[in-house]
């Protein structure tokens, strides 16, 4: 026979990570809100549409989703979170995705050997 202990311990980290989980939305809303006040137009503009990101709504429904650095689209986002929709890997999967679409879209935005350099250095400082 189990002991209660043992489902006591199983519900203490399911709530832990509920939280954390939580937490790390709220937390992805006060990013994304500093990208879409602080990038510059052209380049909210140039970074376009991450396409795939998938969520699973309220209504437990999973299916891939679009972002854009706009400010409607920040602000339907924050609607959906607050309302219970969750990126199904993890908002730092999307911080990621979010910052590769931003890296390739400056890369192949003409960027001068320079430019090149910096962005390198961003990653991979030597």
């Amino acid at each position: 026979m189990l002991k209660s202990s043992i489902f006591k311990a199983v519900a203490d980290l399911v709530s832990g990570a509920d939280a954390r989980n939580e937490a790390d939305h709220k937390a992805f809303l006060v990013f994304y809100r500093d990208l879409v006040e602080t990038i510059p137009t052209e380049v909210c503009q140039a970074f376009g549409t991450l396409g795939g990101v998938r969520a699973r709504t309220a209504a437990n429904e999973e299916k891939p989703f679009g972002l854009q650095l706009s400010v409607a689209d920040y602000l339907w986002w924050k609607r959906q979170i607050e309302e219970g929709t969750r990126f199904v890997a993890g908002p730092s999967s999307v911080q990621m995705d979010m910052l590769d679409r931003l890296t390739r879209k400056a890369d192949i935005h003409r960027l001068t050997a320079d430019e090149r350099k910096a962005l390198i250095a961003l990653f991979d400082p030597a």
